[in-house]
């Protein structure tokens, strides 16, 4: 019987640690987590990246790979915001922690998201999002389907809150799935043509789901803390991004999975084009096991205002 091992929330649906919860990223070439944060855009924006990064474990390692290189179009004609986001097939190891191996396997993100914005202080979204996942064992089908709204207040205080519905599906015929509940607190303060300082802070957590074939672990209860922090000073954009991870031990394992990332930035805007260079790392621990990651980052967005 084969085996088939999943890290779903670390691996498909948040791959790239740039996604955003309650408003946008200021560089453009990121995706929104949430749809109902495409409503916060300054205008339409085309962008995209490229990341590779490097693991390194105990008793393996993976040299540099690229992960992903993605695509993304939102556009506002007025209070409707569509964004549409495709990240192509990268490279990304699973980790086995109770035999300390890697697992390579190539993941695949579309997005579409539709947002609708009511007198700039309240937004409400729909999402839905596919991903496939490629693994020496099985070919794994996700899809999800999200609804979420957001507040302003106070002119730069912005609340939101969402639910995803996950569902997989298995070469054998079972599917599990699960909600992914999300909320969030951001401050955004100043003009986004000149100087603007933004700030986040968000949580999700999803239960653990199960399918009735042995061989397929559990999908883990997971509870997740990002918070980022960017700066946008005149033609340059700084940015910080922390997350941090807790995934339940499953079956046979005695200790949670506690992944924590972070990841520094610098940009340049010229005009309406802002080119952005992201460096990180962080850790994957079971225990006494340590898995190192690094990743790097390049992006470049075009915003039309």
């Amino acid at each position: 019987m084969k085996k088939i091992y999943l890290l779903l929330l670390v691996t498909i649906f948040s791959v790239n640690v740039s996604a955003q919860v309650v408003t946008p990223s200021l560089d453009g070439a990121f995706p929104v987590e949430m749809a109902s944060a495409a409503g916060w855009r300054f205008g339409s924006t085309l962008g995209g990246q490229t990341s590779f990064g490097k693991v390194d474990g105990e008793t393996e390692k993976a040299d540099y790979h690229n992960i992903d290189s993605s695509f993304l179009l939102a556009y506002q004609p007025s209070n409707i915001v569509a964004e549409f986001y495709w990240a192509s097939p990268g490279t990304f190891y699973q980790w086995e922690t109770e035999t300390d191996t890697l697992n390579e396997t190539n993941n695949g993100d579309g997005r579409f998201s539709l947002t609708l914005r009511g007198e700039k202080n309240v937004t409400i979204g729909i999402g839905y999002r596919i991903a496939d996942q490629d693994t020496t064992s099985d070919t794994i089908n996700k899809s999800l389907y999200e609804g979420s709204f957001s507040l302003r207040m106070l002119d730069g205080l912005y609340l939101a809150a969402g639910m995803q519905r996950v569902t997989e599906k298995f070469h054998t015929g079972d599917s599990r799935k699960w909600n992914r509940i999300l909320t969030g607190v951001s401050l955004q303060v100043g003009d986004p043509l000149k100087n603007l300082f933004r700030t986040e802070v968000s949580f999700q957590t999803s239960p653990e789901s199960s399918v009735d074939d042995p061989a397929i672990k559990p999908h883990r209860e997971t509870s997740r803390i990002q918070a980022a922090a960017e700066l946008l000073w005149g033609a340059f954009l700084f940015s910080y991004q922390y997350r941090n991870t807790t995934l339940g031990a499953v079956g046979t394992e005695i200790d949670d999975q506690i992944v924590a990332r972070h990841r520094y930035g610098i940009g340049l805007k010229i005009g309406s084009a802002t080119l952005g260079f992201y460096a990180g790392g962080g850790t994957r621990t079971a225990g006494d096991k340590v898995l190192k990651t690094q990743l790097y980052q390049g992006t470049l967005s075009l915003n039309f205002i």
